[in-house]
């Protein structure tokens, strides 16, 4: 037992001298930064922080104001941005615009040598994928891409090339990882079973890091593909984390971390016992490893609102390096130990999904994330929805609509087991009903090829 407890209190304290070392190099970035970029001067000017007076790490945490996608993005030329020459810039990658505003990464040349090296020796250490063995399949939207020296196929978001690819060139290779939005995974798996192609026969390992998805969808598609993480070895759904200004992924699922959501899932107890934080009513959220080597992270309680995630960049290197960017997504930083012993020893963190991604009616308070987490709970009904939902306020009451795929009808029966299914945990305060797919006020013409969002732009809170 001693050597055991003396081991623990050895990896916390190694811990939290990393996490120190991290903050003083934010509070070193911070001042750098704000001596030679003027963008950010200007910033600092206007919210009225003097450099000179922040000289500690918790004068940087307490005084140093928070940038967004709006203060940095919409209101600087890009040219100011940039730290680098036009002609050191590879490639520019815009986020989605689901927000209503675009920010944007850029990737130098130099940065572009490395992150073919860094993207498969993060396979071959945490997904076991070596050297050149597998296919890898883009079928991101976005113009998300994939830097790897393993053979790719970019598709872009079609479900047809994907399963061709699947059925005739998949059988060659030891493993396959498909990357693509949640709603899309759903799509291939379902089209792919109905074309024939026998997911048992496979090793594929699906990635999905553009939209927060539910542990139900999860496991839908598992109960299809027999893909799960507690048999890894064979392919399973990982989760990561990235923001097209920051650096693409940030944050990770393991097999481990994957079935320990899983357990969360099926047990809505752990959540509470094991987090301090709890967002929305049935929402589980992701437990993801991150690697802090290039950010410093906090967890920020503006105005007691629930914790949000902010960046601060370490390395100087980027072409436009950020301090204290704040994404409004909710997260809570986690010791590494409360959970099961971890292969890897890293830092954790819990992820909720985006704040302000909820509709207030009324009456109460609706989170996407938990309408999410019902909406693929009924396996039957799976088979007949995009996954695509709006959700609005009418006379002070929620209504949620939800399209159906081409050429499907939910049966009064369907409806009535959904309506009870949501009621249990939003009980009589919300409408739903089932869109036929081109009566769906959206319709998604552009299916897949950016985040769609859910609350209607006249309505959200």
């Amino acid at each position: 037992m001693i050597p055991h407890l003396i081991a623990f209190l050895l990896k916390r304290d190694h811990l939290q001298k990393k996490q120190e070392k991290r903050a003083k190099k934010a509070l070193s970035s911070f001042q750098k930064l704000g001596r030679t970029s003027g963008w950010y001067q200007t910033f600092l000017e206007k919210s009225r922080c003097n450099i000179s007076d922040i000289q500690s790490v918790s004068d940087f945490t307490n005084h140093v104001p928070l940038l967004s996608k709006e203060s940095v993005f919409n209101k600087n030329p890009f040219i100011e941005l940039v730290k680098y020459n036009l002609r050191e810039i590879q490639s520019i990658m815009l986020s989605s615009g689901q927000s209503g505003n675009f920010s944007t990464g850029i990737i130098t040349r130099r940065e572009n040598q490395k992150l073919a090296v860094r993207t498969d020796l993060f396979l071959n250490i945490f997904f076991w994928i070596k050297k050149k063995e597998a296919l890898i399949i883009n079928a991101s939207a976005m113009g998300v891409r994939v830097f790897t020296y393993h053979t790719c196929c970019d598709t872009g978001p079609r479900s047809d090339i994907v399963i061709t690819l699947l059925k005739e060139v998949s059988p060659s290779f030891a493993k396959t990882i498909i990357s693509a939005d949640p709603h899309l995974i759903k799509q291939i798996v379902e089209e792919s079973i109905a074309a024939g192609v026998d997911w048992q026969k496979l090793k594929v390992w699906f990635i999905s890091g553009g939209d927060w998805f539910p542990e139900t969808l999860r496991a839908y598609v598992q109960s299809l593909t027999g893909k799960s993480a507690l048999v890894p070895e064979n392919g399973f759904w990982l989760a990561i984390y990235g923001l097209t200004e920051l650096g693409y992924p940030l944050f990770f699922e393991t097999a481990q971390l994957a079935a320990l959501r899983g357990e969360f899932h099926s047990n809505k107890e752990l959540i509470t016992e094991r987090l301090s934080f709890q967002q929305g009513r049935c929402t589980t959220p992701f437990l993801f490893h991150l690697l802090q080597s290039s950010f410093y992270l906090e967890q920020v309680n503006d105005e007691g609102n629930v914790p949000e995630l902010v960046f601060t960049t370490l390395d100087q290197s980027r072409a436009i390096p950020l301090v204290r960017y704040n994404t409004h997504d909710v997260g809570e930083l986690l010791d590494p130990d409360v959970f099961e012993p971890s292969e890897f020893k890293l830092p954790m963190v819990a992820f909720w999904g985006r704040n302000q991604n909820w509709l207030c009616s009324t009456s109460t308070t609706v989170l996407i994330t938990d309408i999410k987490e019902l909406l693929f709970a009924d396996y039957s009904l799976n088979e007949k929805i995009t996954g695509f939902f709006t959700l609005q306020v009418d006379n002070g009451k929620a209504v949620l609509s939800i399209q159906l795929k081409r050429g499907k009808i939910a049966t009064p029966q369907e409806e009535e087991r959904f309506c009870h299914l949501m009621n249990q945990v939003y009980p009589a305060e919300m409408m739903v009903t089932f869109e036929k797919y081109h009566w769906f006020e959206e319709q998604m013409e552009l299916d897949f090829e950016r985040k769609f969002n859910h609350l209607k732009a006249n309505h959200h809170g």
